[in-house]
């Protein structure tokens, strides 16, 4: 699979794990909403479905460009063969399915005022990162800055 900004996934996923407590179990919104702001992948939801847990609401990203889905929390889900930090997969996998009516709930949502902190924070840190590796761009190559 051909993601060019693969390194910039890692350091985001290095960088919140540390920042949120219990990362990655109820983070999937939160880390989300990041890399839609950070790659512009957009922002999806739907259910997680394995064949041993219960389906469950989970949100996720979505790179257009390339058809795939991108999930910085899908480790946090028990029993999953491919448990990496960053799960990669193509958008028409059995794992993850996407709802319009989920993936609007997404999309509105909006942390309280201490969450909102936090994740703006996050972000700066995150931005501060990125920029130290010199990988502040969008998934099509653009510069942030």
């Amino acid at each position: 699979m051909d993601v060019p900004y693969l390194r910039e996934l890692d350091i985001t996923r290095s960088v919140i794990e540390k920042e949120f407590p219990n990362f990655p179990r109820g983070y999937c919104m939160a880390s989300a909403r990041i890399l839609k702001a950070l790659l512009s992948l957009d922002e999806v939801a739907g259910v997680h479905v394995s064949d041993t847990d219960p389906r469950f609401f989970h949100a996720w990203n979505y790179d257009r460009k390339r058809r795939l889905y991108i999930d910085l929390t899908f480790d946090q889900f028990e029993g999953e063969p491919d448990r990496a930090a960053v799960t990669i997969l193509p958008d028409d996998t059995r794992h993850l399915i996407r709802t319009q009516e989920d993936t609007k709930t997404q999309r509105m949502w909006r942390p309280n005022r201490d969450a909102y902190m936090h994740l703006h924070m996050v972000m700066e840190h995150l931005r501060e990162e990125l920029y130290k590796n010199d990988f502040m761009r969008t998934p099509d190559g653009v510069c942030l800055y």
